[in-house]
């Protein structure tokens, strides 16, 4: 049987409860979801420092994710990013994105 690639409604009180005062995110795609505490600002600086090293800019977003995943287990999400290697990609900048990252700031000369 396969494992379920969407938690439950169930599961998501339980992920809630287990996580206290920390911020979740349910990130949605059609055959993938997966939940992730909110970065702390810790775990952006390792990430925005790893972008400027060379050996580790290429899995900086991953590792953001990884760090931050909440549901499913790392295992069962390595399983699907080696099906699908792209949602990696998906689901850290949608994660980076959440964190307050914005890409349109107006700003105003005063």
């Amino acid at each position: 049987m396969n494992a379920p690639t969407h938690p439950t409604d169930e599961q998501i009180a339980e992920l809630k409860s287990a996580n206290g005062n920390a911020e979740l995110l349910l990130m949605e795609g059609k055959e993938f979801s997966v939940v992730a505490k909110l970065p702390t600002r810790a775990n952006w600086r390792r990430m925005r420092s790893e972008l400027q090293d060379d050996q580790k800019s290429q899995v900086a977003q991953e590792n953001l994710l990884r760090t931050c995943l909440v549901w499913p287990e790392l295992a069962r999400f390595d399983e699907w990013c080696e099906r699908r290697p792209g949602i990696v990609e998906s689901f850290s900048n949608h994660l980076v994105m959440s964190a307050g990252m914005e890409k349109d700031i107006e700003k105003k000369l005063l």
